[in-house]
């Protein structure tokens, strides 16, 4: 085999290997959202899921941008909003990064020593997404009864919305009205 043809053929395979890696990428990432069409069943069908709403489908990126955008806008959090590392999340919440296909899509506190609090998961298993979260929750709680007390009342009444079944989206929000945010996360889940 002559050089010009061997550099062809290695290029063929550099080729092949980047499809095969497009096509797993994008294989996972129809498995990981796990959703189905876009109907808000708000509890009415039979999820074993304790989450305050629960949606059939899952919004795409763009919803989920949108979503958190509005809760931004309307003001639903108290103090500035920073991002979160996806690895510290992920530590926070008791997740390791790629079991059950378990994503930080991204996570957002409070930087005025609040409880206030957005974080968005992707997994193929919610049911101990949720759990863990509830951990999470009760570990933040205990912080906060010593050092600010006041913002327990977040931690004791935030909302949870998931979409999908076993495997989807799983929104954990902590702030002081949860009502409103709820009412601006159906509003774009809709959709």
């Amino acid at each position: 085999m002559n050089k010009k043809s061997n550099i062809r053929s290695n290029k063929k395979v550099g080729k092949s290997i980047i499809c095969l890696a497009i096509l797993i990428l994008m294989t996972g990432a129809a498995g990981l959202s796990g959703c189905g069409n876009n109907e808000n069943k708000n509890r009415d069908r039979n999820s074993s899921l304790k989450a305050e709403a629960v949606f059939d489908s899952c919004p795409d990126d763009l919803q989920l941008d949108k979503i958190l955008e509005k809760l931004t806008e309307n003001n639903i959090f108290e103090g500035e909003m920073a991002k979160v590392s996806p690895a510290a999340v992920l530590e926070s919440y008791g997740l390791k990064e790629g079991k059950d296909d378990t994503e930080i899509y991204v996570s957002y506190m409070s930087t005025a020593a609040r409880a206030d609090e957005i974080t968005v998961i992707k997994s193929s298993n919610l049911k101990d997404v949720e759990s863990l979260a509830q951990q999470y929750i009760d570990k933040r709680k205990k912080s906060f009864e010593s050092y600010k007390p006041e913002e327990v009342k977040k931690l004791d009444d935030y909302l949870t919305v998931a979409y999908g079944g076993d495997s989807g989206i799983y929104i954990l929000c902590v702030c002081s009205d949860k009502k409103a945010a709820l009412s601006l996360i159906e509003a774009e889940s809709v959709h």
